[in-house]
Parts: structure tokens; sequence; C-alpha cells
């Protein structure tokens, strides 16, 4: 394996693992993720449906991580997605700043894709 294929191959990795847990830990206790969906969606989606999409949206993009063709288009999504949720969740970025880590390795990934 080259050393460009390892840096891939660790970044997917390290993806795969970040857009796993938030399903898994929120399929076990939803209630310790409600108060990051923001307040002013409430009166249009239902909290419990809200994770349960969310959770789907990233389950598709590690299934996508795994699968490791046209990487260009998840990483893409996962730093918009990592954004959006930095961006709505300013208020806690004690807690979240470590997204901004994550978003500069979906956007390595997706340069590294782009050669």
């Amino acid at each position: 394996m080259t050393r460009r294929q390892l840096v891939i191959l660790s970044l997917r990795l390290g993806l795969i693992f970040v857009f796993s847990y938030v399903p898994s830990a929120s399929y076990l206790d939803p209630s310790s993720y409600y108060h990051y969906l923001p307040a002013w969606s409430a009166p249009f989606i239902n909290k419990d449906l809200a994770l349960t999409l969310l959770s789907i949206f990233e389950l598709l993009l590690v299934g996508w991580f795994i699968w490791g063709k046209q990487l260009l288009i998840p990483s893409i999504l996962a730093a918009v997605a990592l954004t959006g949720i930095l961006i709505l969740n300013f208020p806690s970025f004690g807690v979240i700043f470590r997204n901004v880590s994550i978003i500069f390795s979906a956007i390595a990934l997706a340069i590294l894709s782009t050669e």
C-alpha cells in the first residue's frame, strides 16, 4: 500500500467511526441527543424522527466510506453536515469543537479523492 492509500484509508476509518457512533449512541439513549437538535425545528419535526433521519443519513455515509468509491461526494456531504451541526449548535461549541478537526479530515479526503 502506498502512503497516499494509507492516508485515505486512515481518513476513511476515522470518518466511519465518527459517523457510526451517533446512530448507535442515539439509538441506545436518544434523550441525550435531543438538545443538539435546533429548537426552531421542534414545531416541524418530532425529535425521535429527526434523530432517526439523521442516523439514516449518517449510516448511509458510513456505507459509502466503507464502499470506498467516488469518495468526493460523501466527503463533501460529511463536511457540510458537520459544519451545519457546528453552526446550529454553536452555543455548545465547548463540547463540539472537535468537529472542526473532523470537518477538515473530510475536506482532506475530498481533496485526496480528486487526484
